[in-house]
């Protein structure tokens, strides 16, 4: 009898066990106001399905906390209990749960306890970040007028991503026992920081993370957004993929202030980084290089050559634009490159050729300003506003241009190639130069882009390419215009020359 009552026991203590595994122990004791010691911070690595967090010797001081997880790409699951129960979890790879002093302690063990679950393969081992913010009565509640999450209270932040976008969507703070309705004198700031360009690594990313948990450091190493007329707990990103982000809010209120959990994204799947993540093939930057290299060198003189690419370049704006096959597209721009030929072959009216050229040149040239950030204000988030200057600085550029076309073709021409050659070496080694041009497409294909926050990461690879870039861009324009000496403003066509 005593055998069986011994067996059952050591069955209980080994459910306990798959159920609990190895405990993470969190000892508050020195956390608290009068240290100014407020955040607990440490790596740990799990290799169970269930890992009991277990926060003990909390200061009286001390309101509330929120203790949150990250993982690289693992999603896990932090839970109030240790099965999984409504209202009493969330999931993801950057989550966090808030308590509250009145919630109280658990009487047997003098403290708090949370569950971090994760189907964990049989010898794998994953590396967590674990945080814990402790708060005063003055400070705000991250996500605690919640209206969806999962959570009563969600201090956490949720991320999908599209092929152009990426949405955080948060859960707006309150006040200390207040309700939500008497919440307008808490004020919400959103922030964001970039990591190191197409670099998925580990460390750096857990770094990324920590630099952005605390208000201080928010403030410190984020970028704050530009504050606009739209949904302020729905804010939408520019998806420059293969670089991650971080993301960060932070809530205050008279004597106080809280940071919510930061999450990240890149914008793409990690699992799958040279699928999803990594830019394009060698051949593909090959390619690129070289036409925009001979076009910004010798595209004058190769007229209708670069009549037929620049052609081709419109088709494939256009076709992307109203065709959905690719198939389809393709075949749409040889069409309208032979199309730009055959009018300068029959026609030779140069105006007419090189309004082409300047269409890229001063998209180029807007798409700039707009990247660099020079109009990111409400004005120019209104459609009408932004394509009325485009085509203003359009026209502008052609009728200034056409006084004396052929200079003007010749720097049009150098602007493009020179931009053609360094993006596809920005591109091949990680850079996003190349959003120069496709936020504006963008800006034509995607419904509300508009209200997008395009803020770019402009980092040392990306300076030193724009540097080159002007450099390249001269001696484009140097070249062409000394070859251009002594020569006729435009080639004549073969259809004139044999007329005449």
């Amino acid at each position: 009898m005593m055998f069986i009552q011994y067996k059952i026991l050591f069955i209980l203590c080994s459910l306990r066990h798959i159920i609990l595994c190895d405990d993470i122990e969190i000892d508050l004791t020195s956390y608290n106001f009068q240290t100014n010691k407020t955040e607990f911070i440490e790596y740990a690595n799990i290799t169970e399905d269930n890992t009991r967090i277990l926060v003990t010797n909390i200061d009286p001081s001390v309101e509330f906390f929120i203790i949150q997880v990250h993982s690289y790409v693992k999603v896990l699951t932090l839970s109030y209990t240790p099965t999984i129960q409504l209202q009493s979890h969330v999931n993801g790879t950057n989550i966090g749960l808030y308590w509250d002093r009145s919630v109280g302690l658990e009487n047997d063990i003098g403290g708090v306890s949370f569950y971090c679950i994760h189907n964990m393969s049989s010898g794998e081992s994953l590396k967590i970040l674990l945080a814990i913010h402790v708060y005063g009565k003055h400070d705000p509640i991250p996500g605690g007028c919640n209206l969806s999450f999962e959570t009563m209270i969600a201090p956490y932040q949720k991320i999908s991503y599209t092929d152009s976008t990426i949405e955080v969507a948060s859960q707006p703070p309150s006040r200390r026992k207040s309700s939500c309705n008497n919440n307008d004198r808490v004020q919400v700031d959103m922030y964001h920081m970039f990591l190191s360009e197409n670099d998925p690594n580990e460390t750096n990313y857990f770094t990324g993370i920590a630099n952005m948990m605390t208000v201080e450091r928010i403030k410190k190493n984020g970028r704050r957004v530009h504050k606009t007329d739209y949904a302020k707990y729905k804010i939408f990103y520019n998806l420059y993929r293969g670089t991650g982000e971080i993301f960060a809010v932070i809530a205050t209120d008279v004597g106080g202030s809280s940071a919510y959990v930061p999450a990240a994204s890149f914008g793409c799947d990690l699992s799958k980084w040279d699928a999803d993540c990594a830019g394009p093939g060698k051949i593909v930057c090959m390619g690129l290089l070289l036409f925009g290299f001979v076009m910004c060198i010798a595209g004058h003189r190769l007229f209708k050559m670069s009549l037929f690419v620049l052609g081709f370049g419109l088709g494939q704006l256009v076709g992307s634009i109203f065709v959905n096959s690719g198939v389809l597209v393709t075949v749409f721009s040889i069409l309208s490159g032979a199309i730009w030929v055959f009018l300068w072959i029959k026609l030779g009216v140069p105006l007419l050729s090189i309004s082409l050229t300047f269409f890229f040149a001063s998209t180029i040239l807007i798409s700039t300003v707009f990247y660099l950030g020079f109009a990111v204000n409400d004005l120019f988030g209104n459609d009408l506003v932004f394509w009325t200057t485009y085509a203003c600085v359009f026209l502008s550029i052609l009728l200034i241009s056409s006084a004396f076309a052929p200079r003007s073709h010749i720097l049009a021409l150098s602007l493009i190639g020179s931009y053609c050659a360094i993006v596809a070496i920005n591109y091949h080694s990680g850079g996003n130069l190349q959003y120069i041009f496709i936020n504006t497409l963008r800006r034509i294909n995607v419904a509300g882009f508009n209200r997008v926050i395009v803020d770019p990461p402009i980092q040392v690879k990306d300076i030193q390419h724009i540097a080159t870039w002007i450099a390249l861009f001269s001696l484009g324009y140097f070249v062409q215009s000394r070859w251009q000496r002594g020569a006729p403003p435009f080639p004549s066509t073969e259809y004139r020359m044999l007329r005449s």
